[in-house]
């Protein structure tokens, strides 16, 4: 199987693996509209990315945006939904050209990365919105 996303097995076990791509994986958000989780604005091809992404280690992350879901939507930071299976959660990451602009920050620790929202026009960190992802063996 060719290479997807610039990867092709995990070797490298110990630590999570963090992938950086425009869209999201599919079924990481309720569908709140009609383009979310369709072929156009998700990674594709979704089935093979499942199968190759099942292996990555605890604390692994898709970090992507395309669907611009800004942090007021309830799908958002919802690891019921963002996660795709138990070591790998969909970050996403909301538009910057919007009349709001919230960014994500990756604070990353020997034994742990934590993912922090803010608000820019509130000036202030979305604190409800925190999320800390374990590493293995830390």
């Amino acid at each position: 199987m060719p290479a997807l996303c610039g990867i092709a097995g995990f070797s490298h076990k110990k630590g999570p693996v963090f992938f950086f791509c425009h869209a999201p994986l599919m079924g990481t958000l309720r569908t709140y509209g009609k383009r979310i989780n369709t072929p156009d604005f998700t990674a594709q091809p979704s089935e093979a990315l499942a199968e190759i992404l099942a292996d990555v280690p605890p604390g692994s992350l898709w970090i992507s945006g395309h669907t611009h879901t800004p942090p007021t939507n309830d799908s958002y930071a919802d690891d019921s939904v963002n996660r795709v299976h138990r070591n790998l959660v969909n970050i996403h990451n909301p538009t910057i050209d919007a009349s709001h602009i919230y960014t994500n920050s990756l604070f990353l620790y020997k034994d742990r990365a934590v993912v922090r929202t803010y608000d820019h026009d509130e000036d202030r960190w979305l604190a409800g919105l925190d999320r800390t992802f374990p590493f293995v063996g830390a």
